[in-house]
């Protein structure tokens, strides 16, 4: 069994690798958005808050920045990822953005802060006694009277360990007559080669599989339905930009696709059946611009 020490040093090795990592810099960098609950608090606090000290935790690319900066300049957000620093500074370039870890936050005097924002993915990922120490630090340095904003992942929750899923879903066009012009085999690169790209350029938290014959799905977590087409065309950019090598010469390939988004009670066939119909609705488009 592994002692608290140890296992705290795997946690933290494990999160530094996941949020260090391009793929996920890349993915969480354009991130600019907030919550329905989030909207909902900020609308009722942003008087209070108007034009005061904000501290905003484990802000990724930015997500937060914009919206809380038209509350106050007087704005400081950290991150403990430096490239997530270095991608949000190139975004706000004015703002304070300082890489930091909020279970230590000696660089700030007690009673600094009048709001304190901490996002669910920064405060979750922790253990339990990291989280006592990060909320014993925004104790200190919040002003009395002051306002904590947090989101976190309650175990109570009849959602708890469903995630809000965005499906997208891939479909090779025509792999017969690849077949049929290089070969089976080149037929069979070409399915293990786009399986290749697609999952090298997802995150370890999102899936790859084949649906069957020449169709492919990516579950993408947390994400919404635009953030899930941009990751779409994305993927369509990168898989034509690299068509499969057989033989010494390329294979072009086409495919349709289309996103969708899986709510929490969709069973498998619902999904399928969704996601079949938003990449035929590509799949007309194509035909129809062809025309």
């Amino acid at each position: 069994m592994q002692s608290d020490s140890t296992y705290k040093d795997v946690v933290d090795a494990t999160n530094m690798a996941a949020y260090a990592r391009t793929g996920t810099v890349d993915w969480y960098k354009d991130f600019e958005f907030i919550l329905k609950p989030e909207a909902v608090i900020l609308e009722a606090i942003g008087p209070a808050i108007k034009d005061k000290k904000l501290l905003d935790i484990g802000i990724g690319g930015g997500r937060t920045t914009k919206f809380l900066l038209e509350i106050s300049s007087d704005y400081t957000g950290i991150d403990y990822t430096a490239d997530f620093i270095t991608a949000a500074r190139q975004r706000f370039p004015k703002a304070n953005l300082l890489c930091c870890d909020a279970r230590n936050l000696d660089g700030f005097a007690d009673a600094t802060f009048d709001f304190v924002l901490f996002s669910f993915n920064a405060i979750d990922y922790m253990i339990h006694e990291d989280r006592l120490s990060c909320l014993a630090e925004i104790n200190r340095v919040l002003k009395p009277g002051g306002w904590f904003m947090f989101s976190t992942h309650n175990r109570d929750y009849r959602h708890f360990d469903k995630y809000p899923w965005q499906e997208r879903r891939f479909d090779l066009n025509h792999l017969k007559k690849t077949n049929d012009t290089y070969g089976h085999a080149a037929g069979d690169a070409v399915l293990a080669h786009f399986a290749e790209v697609l999952s090298k350029n997802v995150r370890d938290s999102d899936c790859v599989g084949r649906l069957g014959g020449d169709e492919f799905g990516v579950l993408l977590s947390h994400a919404n339905q635009t953030q899930a087409l941009k990751k779409a065309d994305s993927l369509a950019a990168t898989l034509q930009a690299t068509p499969t090598q057989w033989n010494g010469q390329a294979i072009p390939v086409t495919f349709a696709y289309g996103a969708f988004e899986l709510k929490s009670g969709d069973n498998p066939d619902v999904a399928i059946a969704r996601a079949d119909q938003a990449m035929y609705a590509h799949k007309k488009a194509q035909r129809s611009a062809a025309e």
